[in-house]
């Protein structure tokens, strides 16, 4: 027997045994092949190796000789591009491409800062941006623009080799790094009005990152003895508890030895939870699996705020100098430690090349896609990001994806300066809202944002959340920021399907998916409407979201790090709100009912 929700199987043998001997359910998502003519099954969650083993290799095409299986199960591409008239949560795009039948388009440039996608990629190989007016391999800036041979984009974070930053630090080390020498003894008083607010942003950032730092000593003492910590915590357990006990009984339990200290300050790091309790036979019993998290994470916290790491040694800019842009190179030099999954779904979502046989069908058809690298994890430099928006607008773009944003804006005034002279030609910005359940109205903000420092507000910026594609009170990811006056709308990002590097395609979720649902869009209307400025594309994309009637669990961080058991009892024990509470337009992008505005307003 088995049953079908969204992109997961469930199976069960009715009658008789598993080939385990047992009764046991299994749960296996549907992964789309081939622009949906196969597909696979993907293991979640089945305790029967060899019904795993037997699944796994089977060969699954979308039809039977007995019952044509396309029109019960479609592609999570198809799906998400249906609407609420087909009881689906998604963009409209088949319908939105029905009233745009006969009509010319015109190529529209997009630009994605971030990371880097994979240019060879089969689907994207076709829509790459090219500066026809450079001449590569020449070492001369042809086209005048300020960069040499800049025939794909720009790298802001590698030297003139193209030797690459691989990861960025946290913006409150950066920033602790960046300022320590000239607020560390300063007397706040005798500062100037603008060094008053780089002091107070010192003394923030200078916490967070203290908070975080005190951890960082111990990870880099466990983090390569796996037996040491399994064996510390079993006599932890035995000494204290294997069930769930208070942390405060852990923090007293004395330890003793270097080794066994830094294990019990493990244990207090965010990564078990912030409650205050702790169940050590949970990372007991799965000790395998939780030990890889653990040292993901410890790997990552010691690569975010340890003054030893370097990483932007490697570029050989003036870090306070905001105002320098001649730095970093054509080139990315591919390495292991570089890789190119999150743009690269990205680029797919918003531009794959349509009706070609294979892979997906992005959302715009007439589009060339520009690159522009400077993040690389961590937290983006307001120098870079800077940069990288001017040279996105000198270059041609019409709609800059954004999907990333951070906590702390150390150079805000030249970030702002950059969104202005974006609106000023005509640049429609598109940035991710943030996956951290949090409301934009009250928290910290998730930079770049729409506010100027001056109070004013950009025109060009829109925020974006992240939605899935049932009409359910979990419509709203539950990881997806949300804010009722900063967040201007929501798109279904939340296991989306689409390309990744090396010829595959996969699952991605997160406010960064969304966001290109947007661009995609934006292009699309630019490209059949190019009388529409960008600004009015912008105002026609909010006016004509659907804003679905119901009542939804309001979004909440939940730590991915819980039990699965008791991540699924807080995902459901959020407040109900309505949806429309969520955003300022309290809706969800709405392809067909913007193409149908704009076929209007040109009428006029």
């Amino acid at each position: 027997m088995f049953s079908v929700h969204s992109d997961s199987l469930y199976l069960r043998k009715l009658s008789g045994m598993t080939p385990c001997a047992n009764q046991t359910e299994g749960l296996y998502r549907i992964e789309w092949l081939q622009n949906g003519e196969r597909f696979q099954l993907r293991s979640l969650n089945d305790p029967c190796p060899q019904r795993v083993n037997f699944f796994t290799n089977l060969k699954l095409t979308g039809k039977s000789s007995e019952k044509d299986l396309s029109s019960d199960y479609e592609t999570p591409e198809k799906r998400i591009y249906r609407g609420p008239e087909d009881s689906v949560a998604g963009i409209n795009l088949y319908r939105a491409y029905e009233l745009l039948k006969g009509r010319k388009s015109k190529t529209v440039i997009i630009a994605i800062l971030g990371g880097g996608f994979d240019r060879s990629h089969e689907d994207l190989k076709d829509v790459l941006w090219t500066n026809e007016k450079e001449i590569p391999g020449n070492g001369i800036d042809d086209d005048k623009n300020g960069y040499v041979d800049d025939v794909w984009g720009w790298n802001f974070l590698s030297d003139k080799q193209g030797n690459t930053v691989t990861r960025l630090q946290r913006d409150v080390t950066q920033i602790y790094k960046l300022w320590k020498d000239k607020y560390e003894n300063a007397d706040r008083s005798k500062l100037k009005p603008e060094e008053k607010e780089e002091y107070d942003l010192y003394q923030k950032a200078k916490k967070e990152w203290e908070k975080n730092y005190q951890f960082v000593l111990a990870y880099k003492l466990v983090i390569n003895d796996s037996a040491g910590f399994f064996n510390t915590l079993k006599d932890f357990a035995e000494h204290t508890s294997y069930d769930r006990m208070p942390k405060a009984t852990l923090i007293s339990y004395d330890a003793g030895g270097e080794f066994k200290k830094a294990v019990k300050k493990v244990l207090q790091a965010e990564f078990f939870g912030q409650t205050d309790s702790i169940t050590l036979s949970n990372m007991i019993r799965n000790f395998p699996v939780r030990w890889r998290n653990l040292k993901n994470y410890m790997t990552n916290m010691i690569e975010d705020f340890d003054l030893d790491f370097e990483p932007l040694k490697i570029i050989g800019d003036d870090p306070l100098n905001v105002h320098e842009h001649d730095y970093g190179s054509p080139f990315i030099k591919k390495i292991p430690e570089i890789t190119f999954n999150h743009d690269t779904h990205i680029a797919g979502i918003i531009g794959a090349k349509r009706n070609n046989g294979i892979g997906i069908d992005g959302i715009a058809d007439n589009v060339k896609i520009m690159m522009i690298k400077m993040g690389a994890g961590g937290d983006e430099r307001d120098k870079d990001i800077a940069n990288a928006i001017r040279y996105a607008v000198d270059n041609g773009a019409k709609v800059i994806n954004m999907s990333w944003g951070k906590k702390y804006s150390s150079h805000k005034q030249v970030v702002d300066e950059a969104i202005q002279y974006a609106e000023a030609h005509d640049v429609l910005l598109v940035h991710a809202a943030g996956n951290d359940g949090n409301d934009c109205d009250t928290v910290n903000s998730y930079y770049p944002i729409a506010k100027f420092r001056d109070g004013k507000f950009a025109e060009n910026l829109v925020q974006v959340g992240c939605s899935g594609t049932f009409f359910d009170s979990h419509l709203p990811a539950l990881y997806s920021n949300y804010g009722k006056n900063t967040v201007d709308l929501f798109a279904p990002g939340d296991e989306s399907y689409g390309p990744l590097p090396n010829n595959q395609y996969g699952y991605a979720g997160g406010t960064s998916n969304a966001a290109p649902f947007v661009v995609g869009v934006a292009a699309l209307l630019k490209s059949y409407f190019p009388e529409l400025t960008m600004i009015q594309i912008k105002n026609i994309i909010l006016e004509t979201v659907y804003r679905p009637n119901i009542q939804v669990v309001r979004p909440h961080f939940v730590n991915p790090a819980f039990p699965p058991a008791q991540r699924q009892l807080l995902m459901n024990q959020g407040l109900l709100v309505a949806f429309s509470s969520l955003s300022k337009s309290g809706g969800i992008l709405n392809a067909e009912a913007a193409v149908r505005k704009a076929i209007e307003m040109s009428k006029k």
